[in-house]
């Protein structure tokens, strides 16, 4: 009985052994099987994480909405503004004419929305959800929709510049302003489209789109400032010229109506404002009675004592330096035979025709 259990016991002693081997020889025991190894979960990667809390993130969390909104106006009023500055750039190199008040504006505006755009875009593409329901899917459609809307007008321009310059044979300068405005500007509702309707959560999208549009923007602001808004610049006085020189014809027109002779000199006029500072800046010089006054026996006006007297034209020159020409501001060439140099015929200047350097507009003004 005792040498059976110690039979039993060697037994298995020798069964939960590992198996014994020698050189050339098989385990001693087929049925051993080593042991596994323990089944570690597999840890995600950085890109599933950023997925699933993107995911986690209520679609229609009240600061996230807010901020979508914000992206998506703010790249609307960016674009928008850069359909301005293009205009105003692209007619500037095209037809060389210069809206100097309008590019800063416009320029300004895009440096500012520009920069907000993005920052807003950064922020919310980090909370952005892939699949958008409720609020923020209604306003992604509303902002899509508007963008569509532009974009398609866009399009219908340059359709109608195409067909403008095939049926007319026309190179005119305001239909290649119109049609490459317009390429532009399609780009760009193209691009922001896009973005609205969420195809930038590729790992490129976002990327490209950001380049996309600060590469737009950066090289219009680039030629705005080296183009029309330094021309401005340099013509400033030019401009400061040519719009107030209206209001001090019209000043003397009066002083001449109620005094029945021209003032001295500019300062007894009453200017004010810009037309004053034409003055101050020393940029006119009025030259008065250049001529002797004539009177038109044809013409009479009432007297205080009853009588009637006789209307009286006087004539005077105001003379300006110009930095250019009035076609380079916009205006026509200057034409000697429809300047300002008939009295009879000028109680205004005509500024929009004027050489550069010097130059005397011949005026006249009537007392009646």
């Amino acid at each position: 009985m005792n040498n059976d259990n110690k039979e039993e016991n060697k037994e298995s002693t020798y069964q939960n052994q590992p198996p014994v081997m020698t050189n050339n020889q098989a385990p001693m025991f087929d049925n051993y099987q080593p042991a596994q190894q323990p089944n570690f979960p597999q840890q995600p990667s950085n890109n599933q994480n950023n997925n699933n809390y993107a995911q986690s993130l209520p679609v229609n969390n009240p600061g996230v909405i807010i901020l979508q909104w914000l992206t998506y106006a703010f790249w609307g009023w960016t674009v928008l503004s850069m359909s301005f500055l293009t205009a105003l750039v692209l007619t500037y190199y095209i037809s060389h004419t210069n809206d100097g008040a309008a590019v800063p504006y416009s320029l300004a505006a895009i440096l500012v929305l520009l920069p907000i755009s993005v920052l807003c875009d950064y922020y919310y593409s980090k909370k952005e959800p892939v699949k958008k329901t409720g609020i923020a899917s209604a306003v992604m459609i509303i902002h899509a929709v508007i963008f569509a809307i532009f974009g398609i007008s866009s399009l219908i321009v340059i359709a109608v510049c195409l067909v403008q310059k095939l049926i007319n044979n026309s190179n005119s300068s305001i239909i290649n302003i119109a049609l490459y405005s317009a390429l532009i500007i399609t780009l760009l509702y193209v691009a922001v489209f896009f973005r609205t309707i969420n195809l930038s959560f590729y790992k490129w999208g976002y990327k490209v789109f950001i380049s996309f549009m600060l590469l737009v923007v950066g090289v219009f602001a680039i030629l705005a400032i080296v183009g029309p808004t330094r021309a401005a610049k340099i013509t400033s006085n030019d401009s400061l010229i040519d719009n107030n020189l209206y209001y001090v014809t019209t000043n003397i027109n009066t002083y001449v109506t109620e005094h029945n002779s021209l003032p001295a000199t500019l300062s007894q006029i009453g200017l004010s404002g810009d037309s004053l500072a034409l003055i101050q800046k020393n940029l006119i010089q009025y030259i008065p009675n250049t001529q002797p006054p004539t009177k038109d026996t044809a013409s009479t006006y009432p007297l205080t004592n009853g009588t009637t007297g006789l209307a009286t034209t006087y004539y005077y020159e105001l003379c300006a330096k110009y930095t250019k020409s009035s076609a380079s501001d916009g205006g026509s060439a200057y034409d000697s035979a429809s300047a300002n140099n008939d009295y009879s015929k000028a109680s205004y200047p005509v500024t929009t025709n004027h050489p550069s350097g010097d130059y005397c507009y011949k005026l006249s003004a009537i007392k009646n």
